[in-house]
């Protein structure tokens, strides 16, 4: 299944100029169906951070490397809040610069 399939778009659309409307849903599944990387997680650059947030194993997700499966998850809503001046905004850019690395795509809304 291709990228045009999942959002439910056919590869026989013609070329235009047209803006599509999707779910934040689907956008979201979309976007993690295929990860470049192959990785289930970002790194945010800090390593005991990304061991504090990593998916447990309890999650019943299949045995992955450790570097693979440590940092912000791939297919899920992370939040990120604190105080001005704390380093929101920065976490968020080093996670964002480690994604483009790997070759995966960044939204930043």
């Amino acid at each position: 299944m291709d990228r045009l399939e999942i959002l439910g778009l056919s590869s026989q659309m013609p070329d235009s100029d047209r803006v599509f409307s999707i779910p934040a849903s689907q956008a979201l599944h979309a976007s993690t169906a295929f990860p470049a990387s192959g990785t289930t997680a970002i790194s945010t650059g800090l390593p005991a951070l990304d061991e504090a947030i990593s998916v447990s194993a309890t999650d019943n997700l299949p045995d992955l490397d450790d570097a693979e499966s440590k940092g912000l998850p791939l297919g899920r809503v992370t939040e990120i809040f604190g105080p001005p001046g704390a380093g929101k905004t920065s976490l968020a850019l080093s996670a964002a610069a480690t994604a483009l690395r790997n070759g995966d795509h960044v939204v930043w809304i």
